[in-house]
């Protein structure tokens, strides 16, 4: 999932 690649980079684990 890219998003939950995007999501680690941002640094937004709350996202996750």
């Amino acid at each position: 999932n890219s998003k939950s690649f995007f999501v680690r980079q941002t640094g937004n684990q709350n996202l996750e």
